[in-house]
């Protein structure tokens, strides 16, 4: 079992795995794209936010966070967030939303898809 590490440019690399014949592209240390040996991929893309909650303009300021995934068949799915950085919703292909709700101390409490309850995560009484 090894790996091959390849750089692409100054800020990016290839990881290659023999055993499974996996390459994964990092750029800027974040994952960008993982192919397999049929040449299938998944690409990730990701957006630059600002914190809310700091008035700086410095780059300890910003976040990334993943904003796309899709794959080479052309299934998607995009994500949006809401001011705590948390997943908000979640669009596939097919526009399935999924929404996601939150207890004012940041945990899970349910899911809607398409508006209608799909889990909950409260504890019923």
């Amino acid at each position: 079992m090894g790996v091959k590490v390849t750089q692409l440019e100054e800020s990016s690399f290839e990881l290659y795995y023999y055993e499974s014949a996996i390459k994964e592209v990092y750029v800027n240390g974040y994952l960008r794209l993982i192919e397999d040996s049929n040449n299938n991929t998944i690409s990730l893309e990701y957006e630059v936010v600002k914190k809310s909650h700091e008035e700086n303009n410095s780059k300890k300021d910003e976040k990334l966070l993943l904003k796309k995934i899709e794959n080479s068949s052309k299934a998607s799915w995009e994500f949006v967030y809401n001011e705590e950085g948390f997943i908000k919703s979640m669009m596939n292909h097919a526009k399935r939303t999924w929404t996601f709700h939150y207890t004012k101390e940041h945990y899970l409490s349910y899911i809607t898809l398409n508006k209608t309850l799909e889990e909950s995560y409260l504890k019923r009484k």
